[in-house]
Formats: structure tokens, C-alpha cells, sequence
């Protein structure tokens, strides 16, 4: 029998490091919903959307492989009668492997040139035997005299394609910012008040990208004006005329800020990103995980 464990410092290094990095991307999370409130749902600002959605998706795909790596990383095991028990950071519980499950063992070179082995599963996963990890040698040795030194396809080759990890993490990005604008759009029904605006100008000058409708509304005898984001109904048409009475929704304490209170204004946005993020991610999990048997 083959046994060993990390020691309490390598573990607690370890859990330290994970921490420290959920922390920061954790602020960084929150800045960038702040950013997306503030700009998006509040100043109807899509185009922060793009560097906000370029951002976002790096920092997913980090903790998507950095949970992927925690979940394979060996912090115990043991070996006896052709079994290898395992623990991982990442598993709750000891997980069993039997050698007809075990594809083989290969020698990785990691950053900084230190050298550790991944135990190649079958099922597409991997073990990692961290180089802190006592006996790793030995019990690679014992895994690859057991399994009779058989050929076997490299890790490398059983990763999944690196246009899942974009899917997916394009997906999670996008659920995230269709949960965003929903819940803008709740908040406005939450702490919005509602009166009837009526659209009093459109604006089409030469460049489509400076075009614009007005909506004015009075409150407390005061007259406000707001320009909806979304006015276009496609080929440079409004979705509005000049003369038409349109719901408004504005904050009690700064009457001048609002918006149009219809599908078009708050709805639109959200299901378009729903859709997408739900595409994403379907797609992104039949790349991840190969076809159903």
C-alpha cells in the first residue's frame, strides 16, 4: 500500500491563494455591475456592455479552470489492491478509481520548471499528483507497473476544445448581464414613479448614430425631457411618433431621470441576452462534455 497527503502548510497555502482570488475577482464582479448600472440601466449606455462583456468573460473562464484545476488537484490518497482512493480540494468526499478507469500516467512539466504527474482518466478527466505531495513518484511508478506500461492518449488531447471554454464562459457572462438588466427593470417598477410623457421631437441628422426622439413629461408642474436608448424601429425609423403618449417611470427624487415604461425600453435587452446566454451555454456544455451516450 502507497499512501500520502500535502502537508498542513501546503494545503493551507493553497486554500489561501483560492481565497485571495475569489476575493479579488469578487471586486472586481461587483465594480463591474456597479459599472453596468450605473451606465447601462440607468444612462442606457449599451456600448459599456462591450468592454464590460470583454472583462467579464476572462475573469469567468479564470475561475471556471481554476475550480477545474482544484477539482483535480490530489491533496490525499491511498493505493491498495489495485484501488486508488483520492481526495481533491475540490471533492467533499474520497473518490475511488479502479485501474480499468485509469488510461495512464505522464510526466508534466510546469511553470517555473518544476515537474509534477497527471494520472489520465478514461472518463476525460485527470488527477494531478502535485510535486508537495508525498510518495507522487512512487505511486506513479506503481500506477504505470500496474497498468503494464500501456500507450494511452495524452491529457492534452482529451481537454476539451478551447471554443467551449469561450462558449461557456460567453454564457455565463451573458446570463449575468441579462440578470442585470432585469433586475434594473424590476427596480424601476420598485422604486420608479409612473406618469404619461408624450414624444415632442425626433432628430435625424445625417450620421443614424446621432439620431434621437425627446419625451417630455411634467411633475409637480416642472417639465422634464428624456431621450429613449432604444428609439429605433430599424432602418433609421422611429419606433415612435411625434404626438404620442408613452408611459414614463422616474425616480421621486430626481424627477429627471427616466424612461419609457414599455417591452421596447426594458424588456427587449434582457430577452435578447437570455436567449443568447442560453445558447452559449448549450452549446458551450455539448463541446465540454462530447455527445450523450
Amino acid at each position: 500500500m502507497i499512501t500520502g497527503a500535502m502537508s498542513p502548510f501546503r494545503r493551507g497555502l493553497t486554500w489561501i491563494l483560492t481565497g485571495l482570488m475569489l476575493c479579488w475577482f469578487t471586486i472586481l464582479f461587483v465594480i463591474l455591475a456597479i459599472v453596468i448600472v450605473r451606465y447601462v440601466v440607468q444612462e442606457r449606455n449599451v456600448w459599456v456592455i462591450l468592454p464590460c462583456g470583454i472583462g467579464a468573460g476572462i475573469w469567468l473562464t479564470a475561475l471556471v479552470l481554476q475550480f477545474r484545476w482544484l477539482r483535480a488537484l490530489v491533496c490525499a490518497y491511498r493505493h491498495e489492491d489495485g484501488v486508488l482512493w483520492v481526495r481533491t480540494f475540490a471533492s467533499r468526499r474520497e473518490r475511488a478509481y479502479l485501474l480499468s478507469e485509469i488510461a495512464g500516467v505522464e510526466e508534466r512539466e510546469g511553470r517555473g520548471g518544476y515537474r509534477y504527474f497527471k494520472v489520465v482518466l478514461r472518463d476525460r478527466g485527470n488527477l494531478i499528483l502535485d510535486p508537495g505531495l508525498a510518495n507522487s513518484a512512487a505511486l506513479a511508478d506503481q500506477l504505470r507497473f500496474d497498468l503494464d506500461y500501456a500507450p494511452f492518449v495524452p491529457s492534452g488531447g482529451s481537454w476539451p476544445p478551447i471554443f467551449a471554454v469561450v462558449m461557456l464562459g460567453s454564457g455565463m457572462l451573458t446570463a449575468i448581464l441579462a440578470g442585470l438588466a432585469l433586475f434594473g427593470a424590476i427596480r424601476w417598477h420598485i422604486v420608479g414613479s409612473e406618469t404619461t410623457g408624450t414624444v415632442t421631437a425626433f432628430r435625424l441628422p445625417p450620421d443614424p448614430d446621432r439620431s434621437w426622439i425627446e419625451v417630455t413629461y411634467e411633475v409637480d408642474g416642472q417639465t422634464h425631457v428624456i431621450r429613449p436608448a432604444n428609439w429605433n424601429a430599424g432602418h433609421g425609423k422611429p419606433a415612435y411618433t411625434v404626438g404620442e403618449k408613452v408611459p414614463v417611470l422616474f425616480l421621486a427624487d430626481q424627477p429627471d431621470v427616466g424612461i419609457v415604461n414599455n417591452f421596447r425600453e426594458q424588456g427587449e435587452v434582457t430577452l435578447f441576452l437570455g436567449f443568447f446566454g442560453a445558447f452559449c451555454l448549450v452549446c458551450g456544455s455539448r463541446l465540454w462534455y462530447g455527445k450523450a451516450k
